[in-house]
């Protein structure tokens, strides 16, 4: 039966590899990635769907979609961070576009 959530194992190999994870989910290409991560890829992907995945060793478009699907599920899985937990940033206030500065001093104009 096809799983459809990450085991703490699996999600922790996938954090080691995040950034090219990234990358293929959000830019649609992957940079080298060693064959041992590809064939645990491979295994976790069997693991949760159950099927083996059509694939083609070598072929990086086989490797790119391998690498979106589990991305995705990685990133919809782990814990996003919420603004409680960032550290709170002084805000500045800038003008808005169009606005003019009180006239005062020496060199405004008064009617």
């Amino acid at each position: 039966m096809a799983r459809t959530i990450l085991n703490e194992e699996e999600m922790t190999f996938l954090a080691t590899i995040e950034p090219k994870l990234k990358t293929a989910v959000e830019a649609r290409w992957i940079s080298h990635l060693p064959q041992p991560a590809i064939d645990r890829m491979l295994e976790i992907w069997e693991a949760l769907s159950g099927t083996k995945r059509a694939f083609r060793m070598g072929c990086g478009t086989c490797i790119l979609n391998l690498a979106i699907d589990l991305g995705t599920l990685y990133f919809a899985q782990k814990p996003q961070k919420t603004a409680k937990s960032a550290p709170n940033a002084p805000k500045t206030s800038k003008p808005t576009a169009g606005a003019k500065k009180p006239a005062s001093g020496k060199n405004s104009k008064q009617k």
